[in-house]
């Protein structure tokens, strides 16, 4: 049996008046013209995000530059964008970004276009095309948006063991925590102000949900409770479901209720081993899905872990920049530090029309 394709190819072969030469050759032109164009748009397509990214990177880091250091502001921003550029050599800068700082609304505007070679269309003279994008971010830190952190946390047994560097690994997590809110406020420049948006919710597990701290505002309940409460301790297997389920539906229920759209919800989920049940793991990717289409962030620790369990928590993440892999004390806290560093600093937002 022939395919529509190679009923046609044999009647161009065969056919003798060359009416049929002429329209095979008619539509062939045609595909090819759609297959082309539909190839420039999906490159237009991915070289606009491609430049949205770098803009809004550019923003952010220009608003963080703008905080401390106003005089080389202007000269950071674009070093910034010119190096983000360099990871797409086919999108070519148009020339320098337009940075202009605004000091009275305490916001940064970043506008660029860039251009690329264009496939189809380059066979018509139309050889590159442009792209251009704009954003946002403001470095105020007059007001902060309200901040949600939920922590999923191994406590199985093997948090009794030594790190490879001479800690326990249950205190070296009691100690990461204390370092990644010291960053976190570091990072918001005004810890008053951080101190009244920001709640958290705390659980931990081995095979069950162990303990189960709901969304409260602030933070100091969840360093008493690592030092205070019997519960935290290593013991058990390990599940990890219940208590990523726990963190999703606290941010969900504190999502619901908050009146501000500026909110972000974040879950900080950290494990030393692997799951005792196959079906553990695809529950919890489960649950790291709905929480990623909710738009929460999820930053992964992987602490000593072996290749299954670090491999869980690469694909929990919210981005690849956002897994941690530690293996040991130093580098858990090291780990805990660059997250609260990057929690404290998405108070800086990009603004969209």
């Amino acid at each position: 049996m022939f395919s529509g394709g190679d009923v046609m190819l044999r009647r161009y072969l065969n056919d003798k008046s060359g009416n049929f030469a002429i329209m095979f050759a008619i539509t062939t032109t045609l595909l090819l013209g759609g297959v082309g164009v539909a190839v420039d748009m999906n490159q237009m397509t991915a070289s606009k995000q491609k430049l949205t990214d770098v803009v809004d990177a550019t923003a952010l880091n220009a608003a963080i530059y703008a905080r401390d250091n106003r005089r080389e502001r202007q000269q950071a921003g674009k070093d910034f964008f010119n190096g983000q550029m360099a990871f797409y050599p086919k999108l070519k800068s148009n020339g320098q970004p337009v940075i202009v700082f605004d000091d009275a609304t305490g916001e940064v505007t970043v506008t660029a276009s860039a251009s690329f070679p264009n496939f189809f269309m380059g066979m018509f003279g139309h050889e590159i095309a442009n792209v251009s994008a704009d954003s946002v971010a403001s470095y105020s830190v007059d007001t902060i948006a309200p901040i949600s952190i939920a922590f999923a946390f191994d406590t199985s047994g093997s948090m009794g063991s030594p790190t490879s560097d001479g800690d326990i690994k249950i205190n070296a997590l009691e100690a990461a925590t204390g370092e990644l809110f010291d960053a976190l406020f570091e990072a918001s420049k005004n810890s008053i102000l951080l101190s009244q948006k920001l709640s958290t919710a705390f659980s931990t597990y081995n095979t069950d949900l162990v303990i189960n701290d709901p969304m409260i505002l602030g933070h100091e309940q969840i360093l008493t409770t690592m030092t205070t409460d019997p519960l935290f301790i290593a013991s058990g297997g390990t599940n990890s479901a219940p208590s990523m389920q726990f963190a999703l539906d606290q941010l969900l229920a504190k999502k619901a209720t908050e009146g501000s759209s500026n909110w972000t919800g974040h879950i900080v989920f950290m494990t030393d081993g692997i799951n005792n049940a196959s079906s553990s793991d695809d529950e919890t990717k489960d649950i790291c899905r709905q929480a990623k289409d909710e738009g929460f962030a999820i930053y992964t620790i992987a602490f000593e872990a072996p290749s299954q369990g670090r491999a869980l928590l690469k694909d929990c993440a919210s981005d690849k920049r956002n897994a941690f892999d530690s293996r040991d004390a130093r580098k858990l806290k090291r780990a805990f530090r660059v997250i609260g560093s990057e929690i404290g600093e998405s108070i800086i937002r990009i603004k969209r029309s």
